[in-house]
C-alpha cells in the first residue's frame, strides 16, 4: 500500500509540475527543478537495501503489517497526509508560476514545499503504522540502510563520471567505425571535430548515446545483478573479471552496431537505418551480449564451481526438468517469442512493421508447443469480464485522445499492395484480439502476479492475493505499452479481475474484449494511432 500511494503521488506531481523552467536558476531556487533526480537514486537505494538485507529485510517488512496504527489515528494522520500532499502540489504550481522578479517569495515558497514533502512522507507512514514500530524497524536495518546509502552515492557519482567519459569514448568509437568502414566502403569519411562518420551517401553523428556509454552502464548493472544472484555457484574473486570483460564486449558490439547502421543507410534505405534499425539494434545487441555472457559462464569451469557433490547420473536415470522451470517456460516463452521476433523484424522497418504476421505466427507456435501445460479454459459468466474489458477500452480511447489526422500506420497500410495489406490487417486483428491477450495474460497475470507469493507459482490458486504481485505485474504490463499510464491501469484491472473469481480466463476475456473494441473503433473512425 505504501508503494502504491508513493508511486501514484510521485507520478501525479511529475505530471502536474513541469520543472524544465526551474532547471536554469543556479541557487536555492533551482533545487526544485532537480528534485526529479531523486527518483532513480531512491530506486537504487531501496533495491540495494532489499538485495543486501535479504531475508532480514523481508521479515521486518512483513512484521510491520502486524502493527498497524489504531483506527482513530489512522484517519487523523491520513487526513494530515492529504492536506500536506495538496500543499506539495499547490506550492509547486505556485513556484512555477512566479516570475524572476519574485525571488524572495519563490525561496519562501520553496522552503514550504520541501517542508510539505517531509510532512507528507511522515504522516503517510504514521497513517499506516505505529510510530514505535517504524522506528524499531529502521533501527534494526542500520547496516542495510547504510549499504543502500553508499550504493546510491556511488551510483550517483558513476552517473556524473559517465558524462566525462563520453567524449573519449565517442572519439574512439568514431575511429574504430571509420576503420571498419574503409575495409569494404572506399568512400568512407570521418570528421573528428564534428563527430561525423559514414560514407559520401550516408553519415551519422556519434552523439553521447551512440558512444556506447549507455550500453556499458546497462551491461555493468546486469552483470552485477547476475554475479549477486549466482554468487553461490561462481568462483570468487575470479568471476569479477566478467564485469570489465562484459563492458568491453558490449562497447565493441556498439561499434559493430554503428557500422551496420551506416551500411544499411548506404546500401539499402536511409529511412530504415534511421527508423527501426537505429532505435532497436542497441537493445537487440544488449540482449544478445547478455545471453551470450550467461551462456559462456554457465558452461565455463573457469568461472563456475564444480558440482562435486552432485549425484552421478546414468543412462537409466535420465535428467528431468524441474516442474517450476517447465511451468515458467510455458507461461513466459510465448510472450518472449513475440517480443524477440518484433525486435528483430523491427530492425528493418521505417515506422511500419511489415513483418508483424511473423510474430503472431511465432507466438501461436509457442502456445501450441506448451499447450499441455495450461489448465483447461474455464468460462463462467462473461458479464463481469466483458464489462471490465469495455471499461478499459473506453478509458484507453478517451485517455489516448488520438487526433483527427491519419497516422503513419494508416498511410503505410494503404500504400501496401492489396493482397499483402489485407493479410497484414487480418493478422493484426487476430494478433491484437486473440494472440496478444493470451500471451500477455499468461506472463503478467498467470506468472508474475503469483510469483511473488511462491516460487512454485503454478501451484498458487488465483484467488491468493499479493499487493506486491499486483503492483509489479501492473507496472511491467504498463511499461510494455507506449501509453504506460493507461497500461498500468489496465494491468491492475485485469489483475484484480483474476483474483476476484480465481480464473485467468476472465482476464483473457476482458483483455481480448478491450482490444477488440479498440480495433472496431479504429476501423470505424480511422484513428490508426491507437494501434501504432
Amino acid at each position: 500500500m505504501l508503494g502504491l500511494v508513493l508511486l501514484s503521488e510521485y507520478l501525479f506531481v511529475s505530471h502536474a509540475i513541469d520543472a524544465r523552467d526551474l532547471l536554469r536558476p543556479a541557487g536555492l531556487e533551482g533545487l526544485l527543478g532537480k528534485v526529479g533526480d531523486l527518483a532513480p537514486w531512491a530506486f537504487i537505494f531501496l533495491a540495494a537495501v532489499v538485495l543486501t538485507g535479504g531475508q532480514a529485510v523481508r521479515l521486518r517488512l512483513r512484521a510491520l503489517s502486524a502493527y498497524r496504527a489504531e483506527r482513530p489515528w489512522t484517519a487523523l494522520w491520513g487526513a494530515a497526509h492529504v492536506v500536506s500532499f495538496a500543499s506539495v502540489v499547490g506550492l509547486g504550481g505556485f513556484i512555477q508560476a512566479l516570475d524572476a522578479a519574485s525571488l524572495t517569495l519563490a525561496r519562501c515558497a520553496l522552503a514550504g514545499w520541501f517542508i510539505s514533502v517531509g510532512v507528507s512522507a511522515v504522516t503517510l507512514m504514521l497513517a499506516l503504522w505505529r510510530r514505535t514500530t517504524v522506528l524499531a524497524a529502521l533501527g534494526g536495518l542500520r547496516r542495510e540502510l547504510a549499504i543502500g546509502l553508499g550504493v546510491g552515492v556511488v551510483a550517483w557519482a558513476a552517473g556524473m563520471g559517465s558524462r566525462l567519459l563520453w567524449k573519449p569514448l565517442a572519439w574512439l568509437t568514431l575511429e574504430l567505425v571509420h576503420a571498419l568502414l574503409t575495409v569494404f566502403m572506399p568512400d568512407a569519411v570521418a570528421s573528428i571535430e564534428q563527430s561525423l562518420v559514414g560514407t559520401s551517401r550516408f553519415f551519422v553523428e556519434v552523439a553521447p548515446e551512440c558512444s556506447g556509454i549507455e550500453g556499458v552502464g546497462l551491461m555493468l548493472t546486469f552483470m552485477l545483478a547476475y554475479l549477486y544472484v549466482q554468487r553461490a555457484e561462481l568462483r570468487w574473486p575470479r568471476s569479477w573479471l566478467l564485469v570489465p570483460v562484459s563492458a568491453v564486449f558490449i562497447w565493441l558490439l556498439n561499434v559493430v552496431r554503428v557500422t551496420a547502421l551506416i551500411a544499411v543507410g548506404t546500401w539499402w534505405s536511409p529511412d530504415v537505418a534511421l527508423g527501426g534499425f537505429h532505435s532497436k539494434a542497441g537493445w537487440l545487441f544488449f540482449v544478445m551480449s547478455s545471453l551470450l555472457t550467461v551462456y559462456f559462464v554457465q558452461r565455463s569451469p573457469a568461472f563456475r564451481k564444480a558440482a562435486t557433490d552432485a549425484a552421478p547420473t546414468t543412462t537409466s536415470q535420465p535428467k528431468t526438468q524441474s516442474p517450476i522451470a517447465v511451468a515458467t517456460a510455458a507461461y513466459l516463452v510465448p510472450l518472449l517469442t513475440l517480443l524477440a521476433v518484433k525486435l528483430v523484424t523491427g530492425l528493418f522497418t521505417a515506422g511500419f512493421d511489415y513483418l508483424y504476421p511473423v510474430g503472431v505466427v511465432a507466438a501461436a507456435a509457442a502456445l501450441w508447443t506448451f499447450r499441455r501445460h495450461y489448465l483447461p479454459l474455464e468460462l463462467g459468466s462473461l458479464v463481469l469480464p466483458l464489462s471490465v474489458g469495455g471499461l478499459m477500452a473506453g478509458v484507453w480511447i478517451v485517455g489516448f485522445a488520438p487526433g483527427p489526422t491519419p497516422s503513419q500506420l494508416g498511410n503505410q497500410l494503404a500504400a501496401l499492395p492489396a493482397p499483402w495489406g489485407t493479410l497484414w490487417l487480418v493478422m493484426r486483428i487476430i494478433g491484437t484480439t486473440l494472440t496478444v491477450p493470451i500471451v500477455e495474460e499468461l506472463a503478467f497475470r498467470g506468472y508474475l502476479l503469483r510469483r511473488f507469493i511462491s516460487p512454485a507459482f503454478h501451484e498458487v490458486p488465483y484467488k491468493r492475493f499479493s499487493w506486491l504481485g499486483l503492483l509489479v505485474s501492473s507496472l511491467a504490463f504498463g511499461v510494455l505499452h507506449s501509453q504506460w499510464g493507461l497500461g498500468i491501469l489496465a494491468g491492475a484491472a485485469f489483475g484484480l479481475l483474476t483474483v476476484a473469481r480465481g480464473r485467468l480466463s476472465d482476464a483473457v476475456v476482458a483483455h481480448a474484449a478491450a482490444n477488440a473494441l479498440i480495433v472496431v473503433y479504429v476501423l470505424v473512425t480511422g484513428h490508426w494511432a491507437l494501434l501504432g
